[in-house]
This record gives C-alpha cells, sequence and structure tokens, in this order.
C-alpha cells in the first residue's frame, strides 16, 4: 500500500497549524504580562497579520514539498524512467527534508512575531522570541516523526532495491532519545523558564498568576511527550512484528518470504 500523499500534506501541514495556534494562544492568555494587553490592543490588525501568515506559511509549505517531493510522485508512476538509487535517496530522506521546510517557515514567523512584539516593548519581544523558538522545535520534531511514519510504504519500495549506502538514517537509539529530549524536555525547559522569568520580574507580581502556564506546559509535556514516544515506539516494533511474520511465515513452508526494510538503520531485517 503506498503513501497517501493528500492525506501526508494535511497531517504535516495541520500538525505546524496547531502549533503555531497553541504558541499564539498560549502567549496571550497564558502569560502573566501586562505588555501583552497592550500589545493585543495597541498593534492594529494584529488577527489579520496572523492568518495572512498562516496562509503564506501553507502556501510555501505546499510548493515546497511538491518541489521536493517530485521526483518520487513521478517514480511512483513510472519506476523504470528514473534512477532508482536517487529516488531512493529522496525518499529516506523526506522526513530530514520535510522537517527542514517547517524549520524555515518557522524561523520566519519567529522573526516576524519577535519585530512586532519588540515594537511594543523589548521583554515582549523576548518572551516571545524563546516561547516561539521553543514551540518551533517542538513542532519540527514532530513534523519529522509524522513524514517518517507517513512514507514507510514508499521507503519500503524504494529501499527494497538493496543498493549500496543505505544507512541514511541515524541509528534508532539516537533518535529514541532525541524524541525524548524534544517532545518532553521543551515543555519542561518550557517551565524552568517561566519560573526563572517570574523571579527575574517579566511577569506579575503575584506568582500565583503563573500557575495557568505551568499548568499548560505540564499538560503540553504529556501530550507531546506522549505523542512522540508513540511514534518512536512504531519505528522500533513495526518491523520487529514484520519480522515475526515472515518467520512463522517461513515456519508454514513459505520459502519467498521478503521482509521490508523502512530504512538503513533496519539491518536485521532481509529477504529470507
Amino acid at each position: 500500500m503506498g503513501t497517501q500523499w493528500p492525506m501526508y500534506a494535511t497531517l504535516v501541514l495541520g500538525s505546524n497549524i496547531v502549533g503555531a495556534i497553541a504558541i499564539m494562544t498560549f502567549v496571550v492568555f497564558f502569560l502573566p504580562m501586562p505588555e501583552i494587553k497592550d500589545f493585543t490592543s495597541d498593534v492594529p490588525h494584529l488577527e489579520l497579520v496572523g492568518v495572512l501568515y498562516v496562509t503564506f506559511a501553507v502556501v510555501i509549505g505546499i510548493a515546497v514539498t511538491l518541489l521536493l517531493f517530485r521526483p518520487v510522485l513521478d517514480w511512483q508512476r513510472n519506476p523504470d524512467a528514473h534512477d532508482p538509487n536517487m529516488v531512493r535517496n529522496l525518499v529516506l530522506r523526506i522526513p530530514v527534508y520535510q522537517a527542514a521546510v517547517a524549520a524555515l517557515v518557522w524561523v520566519i514567523g519567529i522573526i516576524l512575531a519577535i519585530v512586532i512584539a519588540s515594537q511594543s516593548s523589548g521583554r515582549l519581544g523576548l518572551v516571545v522570541g524563546v516561547s516561539t523558538t521553543l514551540a518551533g522545535l517542538l513542532v519540527v520534531l514532530l513534523t519529522y516523526l509524522q513524514a517518517e511514519r507517513l512514507v514507510r510504504p514508499v521507503a519500503a519500495q524504494a529501499v527494497a532495491r538493496r543498493f549500496e549506502d543505505s544507512t541514511l538514517e541515524p541509528p534508532i537509539k539516537y533518535r529514541l532519545i532525541f524524541t525524548w529530549v524534544m517532545t518532553s524536555g521543551i515543555p519542561l525547559i518550557g517551565i524552568v523558564l517561566v519560573l526563572l522569568g517570574q523571579r527575574a520580574g517579566l511577569f506579575s507580581d503575584n506568582s500565583t498568576d503563573i500557575m495557568p502556564a505551568v499548568i499548560a506546559l505540564a499538560l503540553t509535556a504529556l501530550g507531546t511527550g506522549f505523542t512522540g514516544t508513540v511514534f518512536a515506539m512504531m519505528s522500533v516494533v513495526d518491523p520487529i512484528l514484520e519480522l515475526q511474520d515472515a518467520i512463522n511465515r517461513v515456519r508454514r513452508g513459505d520459502d519467498n518470504v521478503q521482509v521490508d526494510i523502512y530504512d538503513g538503520s533496519e539491518r536485521a531485517a532481509g529477504r529470507f
């Protein structure tokens, strides 16, 4: 079964849009800064700017994604007309490229947000910059995990060619560690920064005012940590289950069994 590219685009772009809306909501409604109320009232057409940027980000994301992955789409329609080695390399790097596209869009948005917020207050610009940067790192990592999961059917077809230099992905153990650090560690870092900001006088004098922000970040750590763990778990468990199924088929007498390899780090799988 092949990758459904419309669903792929919808899920990847949707997660980035949700992340952008979530961080804007967090800054505006959960951080107890007096400057935020002045900012939302003093900056004209702030909502319109946000809508226009999200629209721009979606258009750019779709355009760059199609440009990068057009050879893969053409290869799926006519495999014999393309260099399979080139297509294999591209397919295995799709998660990295997709994360890079998301990172580029986030960097542009972060710079725009900092510039707009700094015109109202330097302290607000600092808070907005740190908040959006942490959110961007988390969303980019989730984008990578989503892309890795969604392109697995195409990756299996590409790697089945068994060309040389198949180690185009980092080892699984490093991906698991990095996933935990990014999906659970970033929200926890956010909690620490909120507490430090309260102590440094960035927020209101009443320490209880930061509790909504702390609770929101803790819930985010639970949600993103669970999501990242599920994606990372699937990247480990799925090949094992397929290998187990292949072994059972061999035991039943099937001597033409093949196990799909989704990336170069899955060295245990192969052709029986």
